[in-house]
C-alpha cells in the first residue's frame, strides 16, 4: 500500500533515508505537483528580500523564482493571480508582519537556501548573518511583542486584584487561573521561560508602566479576564466602555482625582482663590475620604510618585486628565473616565 510505503520513507526503515515522505519523492522526481502554502510563500519572500538590494519584498510583477525552495520555478505572477490559500502575496506579506508566529519557523526555513557565497560574494559570511539578522528584526520583535502582550493580559488582573496593587514576582508560586494559556503555571515557571528568551516579567512589567498604549490587546483581554469576577465585573465594563487606555494604573489616578477634588473646594473657600500646599497646618474638613488628614501626609504621601504640588501642576498643565466631577458617579475604585482618553486633547 502506498501507505505503507510512505511510512517506510518517514521512519527510516530498510535502509531507506529517514526524514523523507512518498510526496516529496514524487514531487523530487517530477512526479507530483505541490499546492503552495502560504508559508512556502513567506520562506520564498524571505530570501527574496535578503536579496534585493533595498530589502524589498516581491510583488506580484516580480519575475520567476529562482531559490531553490519548493516553489523554485515558479512565477510571483501566478501565485498572485492564482492566490494561495485564498490570499494574495501582498496579503500573505502583510499577514506575516503583523502575526509571524503564524509562521513559526519560516526565517530558520529561509536560512537553508540562502547561498551567502553566491548571493553577496563580496562580502564574507558574517556580515551577511549581520544583513539577515536586521531584515528579520523587525518580525522578530513582533514576535517578542506577542509573548510580552500575553504577560501582561495575565499580570494586570493580577496586579488589580492585589491589595497592594502589586506586579507577580519572578520567584512567586501562586498558580494563574485565568484561561489563558499560561493557566496552571507558576509566575515562576512563567519567568522562566521568558529568562530563555532573554526577557523576565519585570522587564516586561517595566516597558508596559512606560508605554502603555503598546499594550492596549493585553489590557483589553484582561478587563475580559475580570468580567468573569463577580465583585470586578462592573467595573471591567465600565472601563471597557471608556476604551480601556491606562485602565490597570487607576488606583493611583483616582486618588490624585481625589486629592484634586478636595484641592479645588479648598481654593473655592480660599480668600484669595490660593490652593493648598504643604505648609497649611488647618485640618481637611470636608466629608471627603481626606477628611480629618493634613495636607502635609498628603503631601508625604506622594501618591503616584509626586506630591502635593506636582499634583496640582500637572492637572493646571492637564486637567482633561482629571474629569473631577464624573469620578462621583463611578463604582469605587472605577478609573477615571477621562485619563489618557484617546480623543482628550494633548
Amino acid at each position: 500500500k502506498w501507505h505503507n510505503i510512505d511510512m517506510l520513507l518517514r521512519k527510516g526503515l530498510r535502509e531507506l533515508e529517514e526524514g523523507s515522505s512518498l510526496s516529496q519523492l514524487l514531487q523530487k522526481h517530477g512526479l507530483f505537483e505541490h499546492t503552495p502554502t502560504k508559508f512556502d510563500v513567506i520562506v520564498s519572500a524571505l530570501i527574496y528580500r535578503y536579496n534585493h538590494p533595498q530589502g524589498q519584498w516581491p510583488s506580484a510583477k516580480d519575475e520567476r523564482i529562482a531559490d531553490g525552495t519548493i516553489l523554485n520555478g515558479k512565477n510571483w505572477n501566478s501565485l498572485d493571480r492564482h492566490k494561495v490559500e485564498h490570499l494574495t502575496i501582498a496579503q500573505i506579506i502583510k499577514e506575516y508582519e503583523k502575526s509571524p508566529e503564524l509562521y513559526e519557523g519560516a526565517e530558520k526555513e529561509a536560512l537553508k537556501f540562502i547561498d551567502v557565497g553566491a548571493a553577496l560574494p563580496e562580502i564574507n559570511s558574517d556580515e551577511a548573518k549581520a544583513k539577515l539578522s536586521f531584515l528579520f528584526a523587525e518580525q522578530e520583535q513582533k514576535a517578542l511583542h506577542h509573548i510580552k502582550e500575553k504577560v501582561i493580559t495575565s499580570a494586570l488582573p493580577y496586579k488589580y486584584r492585589s491589595e497592594k496593587s502589586e506586579w507577580p514576582g519572578y520567584r512567586n508560586q501562586e498558580r494563574i487561573k485565568d484561561g489563558t494559556e499560561f493557566d496552571g503555571l507558576k509566575w515562576k515557571a512563567v519567568h522562566a521561560r521568558l529568562e530563555r528568551l532573554g526577557l523576565s516579567i519585570k522587564s516586561i512589567t517595566d516597558e508596559y508602566e512606560q508605554n502603555p498604549r503598546r499594550f492596549q490587546n493585553a489590557q483589553i483581554n484582561a478587563c475580559k479576564i475580570l468580567e468573569r469576577d463577580e465583585e470586578h465585573k462592573n467595573i471591567a465594563n465600565y472601563a471597557a466602555q471608556k476604551g480601556m487606555a491606562q485602565f490597570f494604573n487607576h488606583k493611583e489616578h483616582i486618588k490624585k482625582c481625589a486629592v484634586i477634588a478636595c484641592a479645588l473646594r479648598y481654593k473655592e473657600k480660599h480668600p484669595q482663590g490660593k490652593w493648598p500646599t504643604y505648609k497649611e497646618t488647618k485640618k481637611i474638613d470636608d466629608g471627603s475620604e481626606f477628611h480629618g488628614r493634613t495636607w502635609r501626609s498628603i503631601d508625604n504621601e506622594k501618591i503616584g510618585g509626586l506630591t502635593l504640588a506636582q499634583i496640582i501642576k500637572e492637572y493646571e498643565h492637564f486637567p482633561h486628565r482629571y474629569d473631577v466631577q464624573e469620578t462621583q458617579d463611578l463604582p469605587n475604585n472605577a478609573p477615571c473616565p477621562s485619563l489618557y482618553d484617546e480623543h482628550a486633547p494633548q
